[in-house]
This record gives structure tokens, sequence and C-alpha cells, in this order.
């Protein structure tokens, strides 16, 4: 494929690293961003529950720590994630979800 200045100054404008972040990459390498969201989207795929289920958030004022549950057809999910900038050792009160 032929490159033009103006194709390369627009995907400049775009991505400066665009050299060194590119699909050939991704592709050769296991632990790329690619294969993680075709990880994702296999999982969304499988489990319905993470598309269609209803969304319960339970700690809506915890500054460390995302938690919610999603509950589909008798299944339910607890998903905990960690939040803000601190780290979870940091929260200065127990856990009571």
């Amino acid at each position: 494929m032929k490159r033009t200045f103006w194709k390369e100054a627009v995907v400049y404008q775009i991505c400066p690293r665009y050299t060194e972040i590119n699909g050939e990459q991704a592709l050769a390498d296991a632990d790329s961003v690619f294969y993680y969201y075709q990880e994702l989207i296999r999982l969304r795929k499988q489990h319905p529950i993470m598309v269609y289920a209803d969304y319960e958030l339970l700690l809506p004022e915890h500054e460390y720590i995302y938690a919610y549950t999603r509950t589909l057809e008798g299944e339910k999910w607890l998903i905990l994630e960690p939040a803000g900038s601190g780290s979870l050792t940091d929260a200065d009160k127990p856990l009571q979800v």
C-alpha cells in the first residue's frame, strides 16, 4: 500500500504513536487489548446476565469500592471493583454489603 503524506498526517493527529501501536502487533501479542476485548465479548455472549440483568448499586457512598449486583432469572452475581484513587487497604471502615 502506498502511503501519502496526507494519510500519515491524519493518522499522526489521531494517535501520535501510530507506528508503535498497530493491529499487526496486537494480533501477535496474546496479552494485547485486542484479545482482552475479544474475551469480554465472548463472556457477554456466554452469560446473558452480563447484558440483560437487573442492576442494583450496593455501596453508593463508598470511596474505594464500586459494588453492585446483577440479577436475571433467579441467578445473581455480586460484582466488586476498585474505584477512586485510593486503595482498598485505605478504607477506614469495614465493608458491609
